[in-house]
């Protein structure tokens, strides 16, 4: 799985990663499961479902990039 790849293939632990993406169940739950961080790329005004996932932020692509760029998203 995911965290398979991080751990053999790039030699990275899964919370040195941060998943970005808009699908919630394959971006966000998915790669939660794994112990990989996510950003949600959603509208401020989209509520996640319920459940025990929780990423780091939620918004555009921008305010990700935005983020990023400050080193905001760094651990």
């Amino acid at each position: 799985g995911v965290g398979r790849v991080f751990g053999e293939e790039l030699g990275r632990r899964p919370d040195e990663c941060l998943m970005v993406g808009d699908n919630w169940r394959w971006d966000v739950v998915h790669s939660g499961e794994v112990g990989i961080p996510s950003f949600w790329i959603a509208g401020a005004d989209e509520l996640p479902p319920a459940g025990d996932v929780f990423p780091i932020g939620q918004g555009r692509l921008e305010e990700f990039l935005e983020l990023a760029k400050s080193g905001a998203t760094n651990a």
